[in-house]
């Protein structure tokens, strides 16, 4: 596929996912060889690695079990081969601890020759979402 329609693809994703998870799995995910990677303190709940499309369905509960998000948003979004680096910006609350945090993030989204998403890698302030879950 076209850079393009890579980053095309990487955008009506996430805007799905938010809307109708199923449909967006239908759609855009690569079956049970989707990975998810979101590498994050060991306190943070939804941190870790979760593959198929019930470990995303896994992931997607626990992060809107344990967070509001107020603001979610891609800046740039650049294509390259199978992948795509979208970087953008978070402002969260945290349920349990009523903290809210703000962070800039880069997602980098590897696509299959045929435009399901392969992987989904979070690169994110780990500083200022591990503070906001502290509870103490």
């Amino acid at each position: 596929m076209k850079p393009e329609e890579l980053i095309e693809r990487t955008r009506a994703f996430y805007q799905t996912a938010l809307t109708d998870l199923e449909k967006a799995l239908e759609l855009y995910v690569a079956t049970e060889r989707f990975v998810w990677e979101n590498p994050l303190p060991s306190h943070v709940p939804f941190g870790g690695t979760y593959e198929g499309h019930d470990g995303l369905r896994r992931y997607l509960a626990l992060v809107n079990d344990t967070i509001e998000i107020n603001q979610f948003e891609f800046g740039e979004v650049v294509a390259q081969g199978d992948t795509v680096m979208a970087a953008g910006h978070e402002a969260s609350r945290v349920r349990a601890t009523g903290r809210s945090y703000e962070m800039d993030f880069v997602h980098l989204v590897k696509f299959t020759p045929d435009g399901k998403l392969l992987s989904v890698r979070e690169y994110n302030d780990t500083a200022s979402i591990g503070e906001a879950f502290r509870l103490t």
